[in-house]
């Protein structure tokens, strides 16, 4: 393969897109497996996807080599692979950090889903599901740290028309 430089924009334009295929993926495969079996597995995406992001985020630690709050608020407020969100550092402090994602390219799944005839409470439902993946990557990032998304907030998601999603991240203190 030949290597090039990717610049910065042209990388998050990428990342944009693969997020927003997966998302349409995980989407269009819980509808077919509902239509098939006339079972949710909705609950079983959820864990998978927190699954997923419990062993990114301990990989991250590894290969960073530490797992503070300082450290992780960097890699999700700054860092080059969140970009795609647009993040702003709402609060922070010496054992929390709120981060508001004001852009995400699930939400532009919305015209896809309803071109299949999927109903508009859909797309906030592959959102909650896909919000799991922060929770575990924050959790395996170092274990005493605790995510929390939309759906643990309470609060609407961008796919809901909401002007952004917040992640509040959370240790007890006893960092690793």
């Amino acid at each position: 393969m030949n290597a090039r430089t990717v610049a910065s924009d042209e990388c998050v334009e990428l990342v944009a897109a693969e997020i927003a295929t997966r998302g349409r993926i995980v989407g269009i495969f819980l509808h077919l497996l509902k239509e098939k079996s006339n079972t949710d597995f909705s609950e079983a995406a959820s864990k998978a996807s927190y699954l997923a992001g419990r062993i990114a985020g301990q990989k991250a630690a590894e290969a960073i080599g530490k797992n503070d709050l300082d450290t992780l608020r960097h890699i999700l407020a700054e860092s080059l692979s969140t970009k795609v969100f647009d993040p702003v550092l709402a609060k922070s402090s010496e054992n929390e950090f709120e981060l508001e994602w004001r852009t995400c390219p699930i939400a532009s799944l919305a015209d896809d889903f309803g071109k299949l005839g999927y109903d508009q409470e859909y797309l906030p439902r592959i959102c909650g599901i896909l919000e799991m993946f922060d929770n575990g990557f924050v959790e395996g990032f170092n274990p005493t740290f605790r995510a929390k998304t939309p759906p643990e907030l309470e609060t609407a998601l961008l796919s809901s028309g909401a002007d952004r999603c917040r992640l509040v991240v959370t240790t007890n203190g006893d960092e690793d």
